[in-house]
């Protein structure tokens, strides 16, 4: 090749990298610091150069380039990410006395001298990881159970606002955490669109966001100008700077959208009066919050707190006040529950209400309609928090016609006709098995838990209508022309559900206890089931009062287990689900039966700083053991492990006579000395 030509080569490199370099500048500027520096027009052509050139000249193509945003939708058969940092959620403040509690008891844990504290407002929307590797974005995931997310890296490159490549001067590797939204404006926007193609609207922004940011065509989600603001440091290769402030700075100067409204303060008053600003204010933005999160600054006081299996200590969502209206009750209907109960619920005007329009909301039972004398034609005070399903609080009595009619509970199933069944003094229920709404529900509820994302309800739905599933072991028999045959699936959606199905067959024995729905048995009571009984063949067999020996189950749960069991219909779906061979699984972190059998149902609270491990860790040890870690002595707890500097807890423990380990003794119980 002679020069003339590397000269050419080059030239035309410098020129693609010179637009790539600009365009990425314009994006800055415009999604960003909302600052735009050219027209659209100029942006445009920008545009269309480089993409032309990039065209022409394919072995420059690079996966970073501006023109790449949206890709290829993504494979059928993309598999999960493991958060590198757990991606943990937050635990909730309703009001000030909450914000209070949460403040006390940070105090008495960390130096006594002062915090400081950052208040963020609570964006409604999805939480999202980003990974980036030798500067580039490779990776993007939803936060998922906190420790594995869904792989959304397809989508997430549509997003406008946060940047695809990173300047020099970030680290090689770099793991942030952000919200995923979309703005009240833009959904506005689609929702005309929607309208004038005669498609049915979008509810509201967070679960607009959330489906938009699943789509299997990056196309459509960029369409839907999706919005990220990043607000955590999850990890990176170099030192991280020693507050939660400092980080957000960093990422700020490395390109990333950090929200502007931000603040720090010293003290908890400060705090309560931005929550309070923003509880009235909230309105002036273009994106939904429903609350402000509390962090503390220091990174050390951070590592100090701690964090439970589900949330960090060291923050907390104070959550703005419910929000009310009055709509008029325009009929109660009921709903048909997976166990056959019938729950009633409010048929609305449709009315506004914290950014979503509101047709249905709960009534909880029958009892509680009589007790706010609720009927059908009132004039109601309908309350909604953020993304919570709406309740009915009460009737306007003084705006009664005397036309409203008193509420009472059918004595036939709405769905299927059978005669209804009372039960206790709350509950009426259907006693048909197959009772449609009760079959879908039951199937809606084993997918969620065994993690066949892909059914939702309206194809399980259509799947019940057209006689394809009754039971859920019919799950497993199904295939590509049983989901193609119905309106609306593709090779590609079918693909990706089979998959779905297929890896459910590898689901824990807990997960397919809390999926099948004995009732009483939640995640940690399965845990505890399917530590000692590690197949489906040695849970069955088992005499009630085995059941019992487990620390943690008594004779409530152990009769609820035994009934559920011993019912027929749950055998038939037991015999076939155990011959696909589905509970020959089970969690191998839950089979330590040796040591389980001293500690397991026990519940322990930490207080204090530990010496040769940390609160998180000693907390994994503990719930590995099948004991359970809560951050509050009650008469319920086993144990308070103390570290050193102690809080109010020790006292309390000693106020309830609670035994007390220190760290070698706690270490020594779960067997880790």
């Amino acid at each position: 090749m002679d020069c003339d030509m590397l000269e050419n080569r080059a030239d035309l490199f410098i020129k693609i990298q010179g637009l790539r370099s600009s365009l990425n500048h314009h994006n800055y500027q415009y999604y960003v610091l909302d600052d735009p520096e050219v027209s659209d027009a100029e942006y445009d052509r920008l545009f269309r150069k480089l993409a032309s050139l990039e065209s022409m000249h394919p072995e420059y193509t690079s996966a970073s380039s501006p023109t790449r945003r949206v890709g290829a939708p993504v494979s059928s058969n993309a598999l999960p990410l493991r958060h590198r940092v757990p991606l943990l959620s937050l635990g909730n403040a309703f009001d000030h006395a909450g914000l209070l509690e949460w403040f006390d008891r940070v105090s008495t844990e960390i130096d006594p001298s002062g915090f400081q504290m950052v208040c963020e407002l609570k964006i409604d929307g999805l939480a999202v990881s980003l990974t980036y590797e030798n500067r580039t974005l490779t990776r993007a995931a939803t936060r998922g159970d906190g420790y594995e997310g869904e792989d959304v890296t397809h989508t997430v490159r549509t997003i406008r606002n946060i940047p695809i490549t990173l300047p020099p001067s970030a680290p090689d590797y770099l793991d942030v955490r952000g919200e995923v939204f979309i703005p009240c404006s833009s959904l506005d926007t689609l929702n005309e669109i929607r309208r004038a193609s005669g498609l049915a609207e979008f509810n509201n922004t967070r679960n607009t966001a959330a489906g938009t940011l699943r789509q299997l065509d990056p196309q459509q989600a960029s369409d839907r100008n999706l919005r990220m603001m990043i607000y955590a440091l999850g990890s990176m290769d170099a030192q991280m700077p020693p507050t939660h402030w400092e980080q957000l700075q960093e990422l700020s100067n490395f390109g990333f959208p950090t929200n502007p409204h931000n603040a720090r303060f010293s003290s908890l008053a400060e705090v309560q009066e931005y929550c309070a600003l923003w509880a009235t204010s909230k309105g002036s933005l273009d994106y939904d919050v429903d609350g402000v999160v509390i962090k503390i600054d220091e990174h050390i006081h951070q590592i100090e707190l701690g964090a439970s299996s589900r949330e960090p200590r060291w923050a907390i969502a104070y959550k703005f006040p419910a929000e009310q209206v009055t709509t008029r009750l325009i009929n109660i209907g009921i709903n048909v529950s997976r166990t056959g109960s019938l729950n009633p619920f409010a048929i609305l005007e449709p009315v506004r209400v914290s950014g979503a329009t509101i047709a249905f909301a709960s009534l909880h039972n029958e009892d509680d309609i009589r007790r706010k004398d609720i009927r059908i034609g009132d004039l109601v005070i309908l309350e909604r928090s953020g993304a919570v399903i709406p309740k009915v609080i009460a009737p306007v009595i003084a705006a009664r016609t005397g036309q409203e009619i008193i509420f009472s509970m059918p004595e036939y199933c709405p769905s299927c006709g059978n005669t209804t069944e009372r039960e206790g003094l709350h509950v009426i229920r259907c006693p048909n098995y197959f009772c449609k709404p009760s079959v879908i529900n039951r199937l809606l509820h084993y997918a969620k838990s065994v993690g066949i994302e892909g059914l939702g309800e309206s194809l399980v739905e259509k799947l019940v209508t057209a006689g394809k599933l009754r039971r859920i072991e019919d799950l497993y028999s199904l295939n590509q022309d049983s989901l193609t045959s119905l309106s609306g699936m593709g090779d590609t959606s079918s693909d990706k559900i089979l998959l779905e199905i297929a890896s459910s067959k590898g689901a824990s024995l807990e997960k397919v206890l809390v999926g099948l729905g004995v009732p009483h048995v939640g995640v940690e009571i399965a845990t505890l089931l399917s530590a000692h009984f590690p197949s489906l063949s040695k849970l069955r067999a088992a005499h009630p009062s085995q059941y019992e020996t487990i620390p943690g189950i008594g004779p409530v749960i152990s009769e609820s287990i035994q009934t559920f069991l011993g019912d027929m219909e749950t055998s038939i779906t037991l015999s076939v689900l155990a011959q696909l061979g589905i509970f020959d699984n089970h969690s191998t972190e839950s089979s330590r039966l040796d040591t389980f059998s001293a500690i397991a149902g026990n519940r322990f609270v930490i207080t204090g700083r530990l010496g040769s491990i940390s609160r998180l860790a000693l907390g994994s040890l503990i719930r590995a053991n099948g004991a359970f870690v809560t951050s509050t002595v009650t008469k319920a707890t086993s144990f308070l492990i103390v570290g050193t500097d102690p809080g109010s807890k020790l006292q309390r423990a000693r106020d309830l006579s609670i035994p007390l380990l220190d760290e070698n003794e706690a270490l020594c119980l779960l067997g880790h000395q």
